[in-house]
Formats: structure tokens, sequence, C-alpha cells
């Protein structure tokens, strides 16, 4: 029995050592930079110096924006101001004349 024991703990150290080399080529490879982890990693790089770049215009652009938003905003609250102020004088005038003469209305129709 011991020396069935001892041939399953010789054939799992093997299959152990044959999975740690496994590994240690696969992390090899992924940590090679002309292919593996160090390509990936300056992709993201440059690609995160690019968004950065792209996000600093955007905020710019949106900042010109939103003063020139302002800007207009002013101007129409100025023009609102202005044209009520015209509005209230137009109110204020008396209502047209009545025609003198004689009002001929259709039937059904009042003459008012």
């Amino acid at each position: 029995m011991e020396i069935v024991a001892d041939a399953l703990l010789i054939v799992g150290a093997f299959g152990l050592a044959g999975y740690c080399l496994l590994l240690s080529r696969r992390l090899r490879r992924l940590a090679r930079s002309d292919d593996g982890l160090g390509a990936t990693i300056q992709q993201l790089s440059a690609r995160v110096d690019s968004l950065t770049r792209t996000a600093a215009a955007a905020t710019e652009a949106a900042d010109a924006a939103a003063s020139r938003l302002a800007a207009l905003l002013e101007e129409a609250d100025r023009r609102e101001a202005d044209l009520s102020f015209a509005l209230a004088g137009l109110g204020e005038e008396a209502p047209p004349p009545r025609p003198a003469g004689p009002v001929f209305a259709r039937r059904g129709e009042s003459a008012a």
C-alpha cells in the first residue's frame, strides 16, 4: 500500500512540475513587450493620452459654447424686456372707432 501511495505522490509531483512549467512559459510570453502584455499596456497608454487630449478639447469647446449661450441669454432677456415694454405701450391705445354709418350683417350674425 505504501508503494502505491508513493507512486501516486511521485506522479502528482511530476504533474505539478509540468503545470508550473506551462504557467512559467505562458507568463514569459505574456510579459514580452512585442506581442504580450507590454504591447497591450503601451497601446492602452497611447489611447489614454489620446482620450485625455480629446476630453480637454471637448471641455474647452463646451466652455466656449456655455459663455456664448450666456451672452445670448442676456441679449434675449434684454430684448424681452424691450418687447414687453413695447407691448405694454400698445395696450394703452384706444380701440379703433366704430363705423358711423349702418353696418350690414348676414342672417344669423349680430351687427356688433
